[in-house]
């Protein structure tokens, strides 16, 4: 739309040095090349790859000003043809990314300044067939360079997370993880589990030397940890130089502290 404000009498239709400039105006803006913000890039890449088909992404459509290059050259907004596309999957990804902020489909839009409630729609296209999605307009949004998950490579669903979790491999080796910890009040050169068999074997020693001394020795001795038959799961109980502890010398120690 152009809006001519001129003070003398007359109408454009007179006035050719305006004409032209219109219509040179016109042309530069017909033929002003689109680009899209590399984020909505990496977010068509992705889609393809998730759900190949001709025409899948659309940048140059005229329904919604986000598809109109802004004062940097750049496009904010995508269509998205749906045939194919598991449009719940899609909109879970696209409404994770920090640089997303709007969707438009089938009569329904939702905002991320809006916590994403969806709302009824009354504007023009995409409708049924056609998912809008646009981003921030500001240009860390539009350079942002993190993935959409929506590929193998950038990322995975919940289904193939608990398939993963659920591998008898992963789950042993995940078990294993916590017990390798060393750091903060660990002793150095021993992990979380080392330390936890020490205390254990020394709870033994300390507890046979008090039941050796004891009116009833039976009484003390079932107090103690139990001797486990599986305890090939537990690290052989080390001291603080990574050697094996002497369950004598331990004893030996404890009668004299």
């Amino acid at each position: 739309m152009w809006s001519h404000y001129h003070r003398d009498e007359g109408d454009l239709t007179d006035r050719t040095v305006e004409q032209q400039a219109l219509r040179e105006l016109i042309a530069q803006e017909a033929t002003a090349p689109r680009r899209l913000a590399p984020a909505l890039e990496t977010l068509r890449g992705e889609i393809a790859r998730r759900w190949p088909g001709a025409d899948r992404t659309v940048v140059d459509a005229t329904h919604h000003v986000d598809h109109r290059p802004n004062t940097r050259g750049s496009v904010d907004a995508i269509d998205v043809n749906v045939t194919g596309v598991d449009t719940d999957v899609l909109l879970t990804a696209f409404q994770r990314h920090p640089a997303a902020a709007l969707w438009i489909h089938a009569g329904t839009a939702a905002r991320a300044d809006d916590g994403w409630t969806r709302r009824a729609y009354a504007g023009t296209d995409p409708g049924a067939g056609r998912l809008h999605l646009g981003i921030r307009p500001a240009e860390a949004a539009e350079r942002d360079p993190r993935p959409w998950g929506l590929t193998e490579e950038s990322g995975m669903d919940a289904k193939q997370l608990l398939a993963l979790l659920n591998d008898p491999a992963v789950a042993r080796q995940l078990r294993a993880l916590p017990w390798q910890y060393i750091g903060g009040g660990i002793p150095r050169g021993m992990s979380t589990l080392g330390v936890l068999n020490e205390l254990v074997v020394t709870v033994r020693a300390i507890g046979e030397v008090v039941a050796k001394q004891s009116a009833d020795p039976a009484a003390v001795r079932a107090l103690l940890p139990a001797q486990r038959a599986d305890a090939e799961v537990m690290a052989a109980p080390t001291n603080g130089s990574g050697g094996a502890v002497d369950l004598d010398a331990l004893a030996t120690r404890s009668r004299r502290g």
